[in-house]
């Protein structure tokens, strides 16, 4: 028996299995993070996860630790009851990626224990995208007896909360931007004038157009057309005064 029990327990060292690495978990982890967000919507692209991947590595707060709060802080959700974020669908995804980025940059760090430790969580919340759990869940939120048909119906609810949510903070943001793109456009008219002034408008537009649309793209503004760049310069530049600016040299020249 004792010659058995010592038999086995050196036999426990002799293996066929590859061993399996950082490298090796990380990419599982992201492929199958890249696989369920393809999966949830016909419009879900390898662009848009290229985008949640970067939009974690721009944001993330490598303090907050809490599924919720990360989620949160990511979406920028502010007013956004933890009903909503707890139905989320992309809630998984996002906890995931987050800990696959951390185990990323701890691995730059040159610290292996970090990494090890957010890989078993990005490991851990792969398993809630995999198994279609949510983050309700995990807060023992979740409500009990729900059809398949019901936890779709919340899903969808939380998905629309959060869009509508950003879709407000989106075009307060892109407000904003045009703005700033207008007053770029009427400063950089003044400083660009000409001593004796500006022949035409025309001409002021075509001086600083290149400029505009450059500043405008840091506003995350985008206008493809040539004839749209040249109408809203022209509407910047001819407000009152601007205009009165304008008139003012010519009288002076004639």
């Amino acid at each position: 028996m004792a010659h058995q029990l010592n038999k086995w327990m050196t036999n426990v060292h002799e293996h066929n299995r590859s061993l399996k690495d950082f490298h090796f978990f990380a990419v599982a982890v992201q492929a199958t993070l890249r696989r369920s967000y393809m999966s949830l919507s016909p419009s879900h692209d390898e662009h848009g996860f290229l985008g949640i991947l970067e939009l974690i590595s721009l944001n993330d707060i490598d303090t907050l630790d809490d599924p919720f709060l990360i989620v949160k802080h990511l979406l920028s959700l502010q007013s956004i009851s933890e009903h909503d974020i707890a139905y989320h669908p992309l809630g998984p995804i996002l906890v995931s990626a987050t800990y696959l980025y951390r185990h990323k940059k701890s691995l730059s760090d040159n610290d292996a224990e970090l990494a090890w430790s957010y890989v078993t969580d990005a490991l851990y919340w792969s398993g809630y995208v995999t198994s279609g759990r949510s983050l309700a869940e995990f807060r023992g939120l979740a409500e009990s007896d729900l059809s398949n048909d019901e936890l779709m119906d919340l899903q969808k609810h939380a998905a629309k909360k959060v869009a509508s949510e950003q879709g407000k903070k989106n075009r307060e943001k892109q407000l904003t931007g045009w703005a700033k793109v207008k007053q770029y456009a009427q400063n950089l008219s003044f400083q660009r004038k000409p001593l004796d002034g500006w022949e035409s408008l025309a001409d002021a537009v075509r001086a600083i157009e290149d400029d505009v649309m450059a500043f405008a793209k840091t506003e995350g503004i985008r206008m493809a057309k040539q004839e749209d760049r040249n109408r809203t310069i022209e509407n910047y530049l001819s407000e009152p005064d601007v205009a009165n600016h304008f008139n003012l040299i010519k009288t002076k020249n004639k």
